[in-house]
């Protein structure tokens, strides 16, 4: 799911900057501030710890990302994603 997710957050990265959105081939020029943000979303372990920081850093990159599209939607969007942030992790 994290990594579905980060997929479509660096897919909307490359569309805003006219950039190639297939597969990711639009990443590597992407602006050094995005691609660095982007790091923190990648799952490096199994780890609970480590998923739910990859989680959150997708739903924050998500949020970011949208609000550059739609402003109104990403604002009625994230507390709804910072719940469900907290909520995972208050399941473990």
């Amino acid at each position: 799911m994290i990594d579905g997710m980060r997929d479509k957050v660096i897919a909307m990265s490359c569309l805003r900057h006219n950039l190639l959105a297939v597969q990711g081939r639009g990443v590597d020029d992407l602006p050094h501030e995005l691609t660095d943000a982007l790091t923190a979303t990648l799952v490096r372990s199994c780890d609970t710890t480590d998923l739910h920081g990859a989680f959150a850093a997708t739903c924050a990159a998500f949020t970011s990302e949208l609000a550059h599209l739609d402003p109104v939607r990403a604002a009625e969007l994230e507390p709804v994603l910072r719940e469900l942030v907290a909520s995972a992790l208050t399941t473990r």
